[in-house]
Parts: C-alpha cells; structure tokens; sequence
C-alpha cells in the first residue's frame, strides 16, 4: 500500500482475515496433473474435506486433442 492510511477498523478487520487465512486448510500440488486428474481430485476434495477455490498456477499441460504447438486450455 502506497501512503495509505487505514482506520483501527479496518486494520482490525485486515488481522482477522489473515488469521481466517492463516487456519485455512491450503493444500499445494507440485506434481504434473492433467486436466482430467485436477478435476479428479477436486471432486474427492469436495466429498471429504470441501472444497471453496481451486487455484492453478502453472498451465503446463500437453494437449492431445490438437496440435502440439497449441494448447486448447493454455495458448501455449
């Protein structure tokens, strides 16, 4: 934040949403899914833990429905 100047609510209300955040249950992948497998895990997630938000970093995926050149879900 550049010269901001936030009141004592609003700093109070920016502490609770980090500590809401910081006891959230945040799971990290490193490995190479494929679009069918980020989908699998997703629906297990959903059914045993729950699932809010889904968020992928890297579209790194190998297309095998079009040219190798492109990639339908990333432009690659």
């Amino acid at each position: 934040m550049k010269n901001a100047s936030l009141s004592e609510e609003q700093w109070h209300q920016i502490s609770k949403e980090a500590s809401n955040l910081a006891n959230s249950p945040i799971k990290i992948y490193n490995k190479i899914f494929t679009l069918n497998n980020i989908a699998a895990e997703c629906r297990k997630l959903k059914i045993k833990e729950g699932l809010c938000l889904v968020i992928i970093n890297k579209l790194s995926f190998k297309c095998k429905m079009y040219s190798p050149d492109y990639c339908c879900y990333c432009n690659l």
